[in-house]
């Protein structure tokens, strides 16, 4: 019998350490076998675990960054501070342009109402003198029409006519009354017959009097009409003018307040480059320490993974020898990454109900067939298999859009590569749905669940919850292998065989458990 108290030190970001007093009967040759492995492992690993311990110690004492955060907070208050003194002085200069410009449309409204009323004003009087001319000419024409000349035209016409007559024939007997030919009695016959002429001949022509009279009438009304039209022409172009000029003064307006608007605009698109600037340095202080402290994080976690032996050989002959719930040991545990081969292959899993996205919407990881087809990234690939991996520890991971239950070795794609959930640090991007999500949190859920992975042909890589995640390699296979077989050797057939042909040691060794224990 052996009674002694094994050591387990696990690595991760807990850094656990669980203590169990475990009482043993004498070791099969399959478990001493087992144990020699696991010593062997540890033995090989430990070299590797303390330099890697060792360089993250190292690159820990060179990753303080000193950033003046106090200084740079002060800096972008002072520079939020001008910032909101500039907004308040653009504010104001968009109300004073917005008033400049709404009395400019008020004036150009105005100016437009005096040009049409005097527009209107200019109508109404060549509407009046338009009608005059047509009312002279209707009367003028109506009596040509009806046969009468126009009372001055027959007095002229006739008075001309007989001073043409008197001025010649008049003359004529003039001269031969003074020279004795003709007496004064036949002169004033001779003048009657003159007057009598000029009569019959004005009878003889009133027909071309009245055409003469009526062309002279239409002459007069279209020369009126040329008036009124020439007038209309000019009072079309002031009015032309005046508009023009109305609506240059109006562009002028509009232009000077489109201008300030666009000052504005600059001024503020430079206040908001200089927050962005004085805030920048506050932002880049922080990822600068964040990657500083990445590189050594992961070295730790490399040194814990390599130094934490494969304990679940060791619980499988304990379930083997006494069952997964036996009373004979005493034991305190604290939960963390695993073991280092498990920690490889236990990677990439799924608790049931994760959604996984496919052509045709969201389907459960557990009820994914073989042969299926889900989404990827900018793909549609097809399902080889799903793989059952047993119970692991789920964490939950959260960034600003997603939420997703893994396990610690799951593998995430960042802008650097993909990364382990061990590996992440808040602040990191990964790869969704969305395109690179933030990651918010990583919550270890004290749970063991149950967990599924796919392998997929092309890409290999699938949407958990909106996640890209990384399907099972052939590497994991392989690694998988080794595992199960080493399982298999040590809690196998051989060890189930020898329950059946010898089921007093087992109840023996109880009791033997329980007296070890009292001498204990």
């Amino acid at each position: 019998m052996i009674i002694f108290d094994l050591q387990l030190f696990g690595g991760g970001k807990n850094k656990n350490k669980s203590s169990t007093k475990v009482n043993l009967l004498p070791s099969t040759q399959e478990e001493q076998k087992a144990l020699a492995n696991q010593l062997d492992y540890i033995n090989q690993a430990n070299p590797a675990a303390k330099n890697a311990l060792q360089m993250g110690n190292n690159a820990m004492n060179g990753a303080n960054v000193n950033v003046d955060y106090q200084g740079l907070y002060n800096r972008y208050l002072n520079q939020n501070n001008q910032n909101l003194n500039n907004v308040n002085t653009m504010s104001g200069q968009i109300q004073n342009a917005m008033k400049d410009n709404a009395s400019a449309n008020a004036q150009y409204g105005s100016s437009m109402g005096n040009a049409m009323d005097s527009m209107n004003n200019t109508a109404n009087t060549l509407n009046e003198q338009y009608k005059n001319a047509l009312s002279d000419f209707n009367n003028s024409y109506s009596g040509i029409a009806n046969g009468q000349l126009p009372t001055a035209y027959s007095e002229n016409r006739e008075k001309a006519l007989n001073n043409s007559l008197e001025n010649t024939v008049g003359n004529t007997l003039s001269g031969l009354a003074s020279r004795g030919v003709i007496n004064s009695s036949q002169a004033d016959t001779a003048f009657n017959g003159i007057s009598k002429n000029a009569s019959d001949t004005l009878a003889n022509q009133y027909a071309s009097d009245l055409r003469q009279a009526a062309q002279l009438a239409s002459n007069g009304f279209a020369n009126n009409l040329s008036g009124i039209n020439a007038q209309q022409g000019l009072w079309n172009n002031q009015y032309s003018n005046n508009m023009n000029g109305l609506n240059n003064q109006a562009n002028l307006a509009n232009q000077s307040y489109s201008n300030t608007l666009s000052g504005i605009n600059t001024g503020s698109g430079l206040t908001n480059q200089a927050e962005t600037m004085t805030y920048n340095p506050l932002q880049y202080g922080g990822t600068a320490q964040q990657n500083a402290v990445q590189y050594p994080t992961s070295l730790y976690s490399l040194s814990a993974a390599l130094n934490s032996p494969n304990s679940n050989l060791w619980e499988a002959m304990m379930r083997a020898r006494y069952g997964a719930s036996s009373g004979n040991t005493s034991s305190t545990s604290q939960q963390g990454s695993g073991n280092f081969i498990t920690g490889l292959v236990g990677g990439f899993c799924f608790p049931a109900g994760t959604e996984i996205a496919t052509p045709t919407g969201a389907i459960n990881i557990e009820a994914i067939d073989d042969g299926d087809q889900v989404l990827t990234l900018g793909d549609v690939i097809n399902v080889i298999k799903l793989h059952n991996m047993g119970t692991k520890h789920i964490y939950t991971l959260k960034t600003s859009r997603t939420i997703v239950n893994t396990t610690e070795s799951e593998k995430f794609k960042t802008r650097d590569g993909w990364k382990l959930l061990t590996e992440l640090v808040i602040g990191d991007e990964i790869m969704t749905v969305h395109d690179y999500d933030r990651v918010m949190e990583v919550i270890d859920t004290g749970n063991d669940n149950t967990v599924y992975v796919l392998e997929c042909d092309g890409a290999n890589t699938f949407y958990a919850n909106g996640v890209l995640a990384e399907g099972l390699t052939d590497a994991d296979k392989k690694a998988n292998e080794v595992t199960e077989a080493t399982d298999k050797e040590v809690t196998g057939e051989k060890i189930e065989e020898s329950t059946e042909e010898k089921p007093k040691v087992r109840r023996r060794s109880k009791k033997t458990v329980e007296s070890a224990e009292q001498e204990a």
